[in-house]
């Protein structure tokens, strides 16, 4: 959106008067974790409803020995296992999307360089501060690692290693205070990451019922500040908002039975929806922000669509922007230039963060069926929307 359009000047001006009158503060309360939904006595009631109701996705249902030998495949396609960096993730150590490691040491030090914001409230953190390399880790895109990683061996310590890192990172980072609450960008990609692993993990032991609980909380947190903080990002950044949005109704519709679902998934989607009327996004451009662009947009709707299969097989999002979702699709496989600077939402292959072809195939499955050319980013597309990817027809 222009921002000097008045609609943006509005949104801005609002959201800023609101903070700086500390309606946004009442509004995202400081709280200790236990006192977030599902408090004490609804936990129980809370575990039994997700474990028979909530909607496992793709990843939850493939049985391990099925999709190890395709990981296999695409490793050595590769030339290298997620295997390493896995066990460098179990010692503090990340990476980031510049493809360099930092080492926080164990446990993480999460908020390493920001301490002094720790126990303040995001609305009085620096936005600038969230700009510092350990603030990229706290994304969470090390999840999908673990994950990957898991499949691949069969070793029980990657999930340990996700349940024990996020559990560290609740103590460390209390329900909005602190830098890792500014950011929604942050908030939507660790609110993807986070349901991704939990439904990954599903039936792994790890995932205990006190795991799950306190999973649901962060949930409930994350969702509720990103429900309050979503026009404003959606009059900033048109694709910062589409996250936003998908992160909402990813709460809503694969943690149903939080109090609030009905309304996160309510919103999320309407806004994907009609945000996705405005998409314009010009074919054939190979410049950077285009490509860029392109690939986010996919990733957003992929997932949108495998999460409304996965509640009812009928459910699909609007033909009219599953036509314009293919347009775009095909628009990108013909890019010159199949790369981008800004790590994937879903970091679920061996090829580099930069590479655009995961995403794109992804979505080529999904919304035509039919591959546009098979490659080691099929991993993704394999863990995202299932074993359709093996079988489809090469374009």
């Amino acid at each position: 959106m222009d921002p000097l359009h008045p609609s943006y000047l509005i949104t801005r001006a609002w959201f800023w008067l609101r903070r700086r009158l500390g309606i946004l503060q009442r509004q995202t309360p400081a709280q200790p974790w236990m006192t977030v939904e599902p408090v004490a006595t609804n936990e129980v009631d809370f575990v039994a409803k997700w474990k028979s109701k909530s909607p496992s996705l793709p990843i939850a249902l493939l049985n391990r020995a099925y999709l190890a030998p395709h990981l296999e495949q695409y490793a050595v396609t590769v030339g290298h296992s997620p295997e390493a960096e896995a066990k460098a993730i179990a010692g503090g150590r990340f990476r980031l999307g510049s493809g360099e490691f930092i080492n926080l040491g164990v446990p993480p030090a999460w908020i390493r360089g920001q301490e002094a914001f720790a126990l303040v409230h995001w609305t009085k953190v620096p936005a600038d501060i969230t700009t510092m390399e350990a603030s990229e880790v706290s994304h969470f895109n090390w999840v999908y690692t673990l994950v990957r990683s898991w499949i691949l061996s069969g070793d029980d310590t990657h999930a340990e290693t996700f349940w024990v890192w996020f559990e560290n990172w609740l103590k460390v980072n209390p329900p909005n205070l602190g830098p890792q609450w500014v950011s929604d960008e942050a908030i939507a990609r660790r609110l993807l990451a986070v349901t991704f692993a939990t439904q990954a993990f599903r039936f792994h032991s790890a995932t205990t019922d006190h795991r799950l609980i306190q999973a649901a909380r962060f949930i409930t947190v994350s969702a509720e500040h990103l429900h309050l903080t979503l026009g404003k990002v959606q009059a900033c950044s048109p694709i910062f908002g589409l996250q936003s949005a998908a992160a909402l109704f990813t709460a809503g519709a694969l943690w149903s039975s939080l109090p609030a679902a009905d309304s996160w998934r309510s919103a999320g989607l309407e806004s994907l929806i009609n945000e996705g009327k405005k998409l314009n996004l010009r074919e054939g451009s190979s410049s950077p922000s285009k490509i860029l662009a392109h690939v986010q947009v996919l990733e957003i709707y992929t997932w949108t669509e495998i999460i409304l299969r996965s509640e009812n097989e009928r459910e699909s999002l609007p033909e009219s922007l599953q036509i314009k979702i293919r347009s775009i699709a095909a628009s990108a496989a013909r890019l010159p230039a199949m790369t981008t600077s800004c790590a994937p939402l879903f970091s679920l292959s061996g090829c580099a963060s930069s590479d655009v072809r995961p995403a794109v195939a992804a979505a080529s499955i999904l919304f035509t069926g039919v591959h546009y050319t098979p490659g080691p980013w099929d991993e993704s597309t394999l863990l995202l929307v299932g074993p359709m990817c093996t079988s489809a027809v090469v374009s």
